[in-house]
C-alpha cells in the first residue's frame, strides 16, 4: 500500500495526490461493496428453504382391506360401533404399531379390529422414491346386518 501511494505522489503534482487517494478509496469502497454483495448472495442461497421432499403415504396392497370377523359375543349382544385406529407401517410395509384413536365402546370389537389390522400389508410410504416408515389412519365399522326387505320372519 505504501509503495503504491508513493508512486502516485511521485508521478503527479502535489495537488493531484488527493485525487489519487480519492480514486483509491473509491476503488476500495467498490471492492468492499462487491464483497458484501457476494456475501449476501451466498447467505441468501444458504437461507433458501430446501425443495420440499415428495412424500407418498403407505397404501394397502389389497383393496378393500380384509374386514375382521364379527366377534360372536358382540353379535349375540347386538353390539355395533366404529374403531378408529392409527397404523404405524415400517419401511418394508408391515404394520409395527397400532393405536386406538377412538374406541367402539366394546372391548371385543376393539380387539377384533386390532387383530385384523395387525395382519394387513402395505406398500410402504416413500420420500423422494425411498421407502420410509409412515402412518395410516383408518376406521373399521362393525354393523349388524339388518334383515332383507320382504323377507318373512321365521315361524315361531
Amino acid at each position: 500500500m505504501v509503495e503504491r501511494r508513493v508512486a502516485c505522489i511521485e508521478a503527479r503534482p502535489a495537488r493531484r495526490a488527493g485525487a489519487c487517494s480519492a480514486r483509491r478509496h473509491r476503488a476500495r469502497a467498490v471492492g468492499a461493496a462487491a464483497t458484501v454483495a457476494a456475501l449476501l448472495a451466498a447467505l441468501a442461497g444458504l437461507a433458501a428453504p430446501p425443495a420440499a421432499a415428495e412424500m407418498r403415504p403407505p397404501e394397502p396392497l389389497r383393496r378393500p382391506l380384509p374386514k375382521p370377523p364379527y366377534p360372536l359375543e358382540s353379535r349375540r349382544l347386538g353390539e355395533e360401533g366404529d374403531v378408529r385406529i392409527a397404523l404405524r407401517v415400517d419401511a418394508t410395509g408391515w404394520v409395527r404399531h397400532i393405536d386406538i384413536l377412538e374406541s367402539s365402546g366394546s372391548p371385543a370389537l376393539d380387539a377384533a379390529a386390532l387383530a385384523a389390522a395387525a395382519s394387513w400389508r402395505f406398500r410402504p410410504a416413500t420420500r423422494d422414491g425411498e421407502p420410509v416408515a409412515g402412518t395410516v389412519n383408518t376406521a373399521i365399522r362393525f354393523r349388524m346386518r339388518s334383515p332383507r326387505r320382504g323377507a318373512r320372519p321365521a315361524p315361531a
